[in-house]
């Protein structure tokens, strides 16, 4: 690649390597077939009878809501503020900073997924959504130091913090993926993945830089920029786990056959 860095336009070049890696997984999964679905389902439901079922269901819809959503701002605050953090604390290049985040984005996306799907697999089998639930919530409480990587000392301490609780982050994901497969009804899941997909979008994305900015002008402004970003990944990383904890009593401890 050190070609394409002595170039203005070499980051173009890069761009449509990466991209044309991707085309062989994009033919693999055009070979795919789903499996045809044989589970029943209620057809046109009105929308005081899918309110009724969710309400019925909110014992497990409201710890993950609540945690997915506290997640999304654990991981969305400093996919945002990381490199402003990061060039201010530290001063670093630009090429420096685009490095960092290259490696947190790398490692979070081939770990993180895979991680998840292993645990989610495991959990499934010795315990059922309970036992899931119950990790998911302790991984989130393991995060909370991570979540101090704006206030690091050093580049390499801030840098491997920023890559573990991002990691985490992606690995929750895919594990909450897996359980809402299994707890939530066939009629209620599209609906579920929405409000989950909304939320996490919502506070991930808008409130989430929003809430960092306005925290950093009250303590001091861009000086504090570090402080503010930290409170924001503890405390939402605290909240998320302490509601999953909440409700696990309302998970099934054995697994449940979900609907294909």
């Amino acid at each position: 690649l050190s070609q394409f860095e002595l170039h203005p336009q070499g980051w173009r070049r890069a761009m449509f390597w990466l991209a044309a890696a991707v085309m062989p997984a994009m033919l693999c999964v055009w070979a795919m077939r789903e499996p045809l679905r044989t589970a029943c389902e209620v057809r046109n439901p009105s929308l005081r009878q899918t309110f009724l079922e969710l309400l019925h269901h909110r014992g497990v819809v409201l710890p993950l809501l609540v945690g997915g959503a506290m997640v999304g701002v654990a991981d969305g605050a400093p996919m945002i503020w990381a490199a402003p953090v990061l060039s201010r604390s530290f001063s670093l290049a630009p090429d420096r900073i685009g490095a960092i985040m290259a490696i947190v984005l790398l490692v979070s996306g081939i770990a993180g997924p895979v991680a998840g799907g292993c645990i989610a697999d495991v959990c499934h089998r010795f315990g059922g959504p309970r036992r899931t639930i119950h990790v998911v919530s302790l991984l989130m409480f393991i995060s909370l130091p991570a979540g101090l990587f704006a206030v690091a000392p050093t580049v390499a301490g801030a840098s491997v913090l920023l890559v573990v609780l991002v990691t985490i982050g992606s690995l929750i994901g895919v594990t909450f993926t897996a359980l809402v497969t299994v707890v939530i009804p066939n009629e209620l899941r599209g609906l579920c993945f929405g409000l989950f997909a909304t939320a996490g979008t919502v506070f991930g994305v808008g409130l989430a830089p929003l809430t960092v900015s306005l925290l950093s002008n009250v303590t001091g402004g861009p000086a504090a920029l570090g402080k503010a970003l930290a409170v924001v990944c503890v405390t939402t990383s605290l909240m998320g786990a302490v509601a999953l904890a909440g409700g696990r009593r309302h998970f099934p401890g054995s697994s449940p056959t979900a609907s294909p």
